[in-house]
């Protein structure tokens, strides 16, 4: 970030706008944004609409290292602000599950994306795919999202995770924010780390999801993974 702002490394739009503490972590040349550890909760917000990119096809993926199972949103795509009821309405979202209620159970270590048809705050309104599977905490994992014709998919570590049906179209006017619910107020925040977030106006194919993944190393037996 250079005065407060992040540039867009594929081009001069979508600049995002600094708001809070966000670290950097890893090597010099190969940085990662750290949130949630610090009590100023940091975000990215770019104030431009994609209705150009979310119009039909879409694509959105990232590399997330969250440092526990917790309800957190990465990348979401919201309406304006609104003052009195201090949220953003959304139209589509990235998160990671965990409970704040007792039915969250059900899905607290599962990634979710969801899309509305209208913009709204109801947590029922419109159409949620889930991974199926758990997401790993305190370890790098590539997730991408992705609006195919009538469908939703989403894949973890590059492979299709679930997939379900969705024909409405994407609202218009939604700006972009990472790391945090809503755009003014800190609020279902990611803790952990992201990395390569980048979304565009296409449907991203199948090896083309995998390709990120090819050159990982093996996990390890779940013996070594921390569950919670």
């Amino acid at each position: 970030a250079a005065n407060g702002v992040f540039p867009n490394e594929m081009g001069a739009s979508f600049q995002g706008r600094l708001t809070g503490q966000v670290r950097r972590t890893g090597p010099e040349g190969n940085r990662a944004i750290e949130l949630g550890m610090d009590s100023n909760q940091g975000s990215v917000v770019a104030t431009e609409s994609w209705d150009d990119v979310l119009r039909d096809d879409f694509s959105v993926e990232l590399w997330m290292k969250p440092s526990h199972h917790h309800l957190g949103s990465m990348v979401g795509f919201v309406g304006e602000f609104d003052p009195i009821q201090r949220r953003n309405k959304h139209g589509v979202l990235l998160e990671t599950c965990g409970p704040s209620a007792p039915s969250d159970w059900l899905r607290m270590k599962q990634l979710r994306f969801l899309h509305r048809t209208e913009l709204t705050t109801k947590p029922a309104d419109g159409v949620s795919c889930f991974s199926g599977r758990p997401y790993d905490v305190r370890r790098w994992q590539h997730v991408a999202a992705v609006r195919r014709g009538g469908e939703l998919q989403l894949y973890l570590d590059g492979e299709l995770a679930q997939s379900v049906r969705d024909d409405s179209s994407t609202p218009v006017g939604l700006r972009l924010v990472i790391g945090q619910l809503y755009t003014e107020t800190s609020e279902r925040f990611l803790i952990g780390q992201l990395d390569e977030a980048g979304g565009g106006g296409r449907a991203l194919r199948p090896a083309e999801v995998a390709r990120p993944c090819e050159m990982l190393p093996p996990v390890k037996p779940d013996a070594a993974r921390p569950t919670s």
